[in-house]
């Protein structure tokens, strides 16, 4: 997995408190070891330099290495060209794909329907559990129940 991190509009009003940093990178270290394969923060401004090394210190050093920070500059576009296709990054990133890769509806659509999707397995799991049933294959329960998540805040 790579991560390409966009940090334009990242300012003090927006950053994350360093306690929910270091939430993160637990999680991330100990529930997806070695899940990382590069990290790639692009045009981080000074305030995460400094972020950066507050949080370094507790950060695996097999997971530090696989973490890069491409600067604004002349040297950007072959920094960025080195780890990706470029044809397959927007470019407002610094690719060449001049369209939107991210639709939003349809991202919304595909974690509704997986909301819903552990709903019904976790309401299987609790019929199963109050029957006195220790069967965790759940193959054979049918529902007509739909269960859908609230609408989403955000604006489509």
């Amino acid at each position: 997995m790579t991560w390409l991190i966009d940090f334009e509009g990242y300012s003090m009003r927006n950053a994350p408190a360093i306690r929910t940093s270091l939430q993160v990178l637990h999680t991330l270290q100990n529930h997806y070891p070695e899940r990382l394969g590069s990290a790639v923060c692009y045009h981080a401004p000074g305030l995460f330099s400094l972020t950066w090394k507050a949080v370094g210190p507790f950060i695996d050093p097999v997971t530090k290495k696989k973490i890069a920070f491409i600067d604004k500059g002349p040297q950007e576009a072959s920094e960025l060209a080195e780890r990706f296709n470029l044809d397959h990054i927007e470019a407002c990133m610094g690719g060449n794909h001049k369209d939107m890769l991210f639709n939003l509806q349809q991202y919304r659509q595909r974690m509704e329907a997986e909301d819903a999707s552990v709903a019904n397995s976790i309401r299987m799991l609790a019929i199963h559990g109050t029957s006195g049933s220790h069967s965790s294959d759940l193959s054979d329960v049918s529902s007509n129940t739909n269960y859908v998540r609230s609408p989403s805040p955000m604006v489509a």
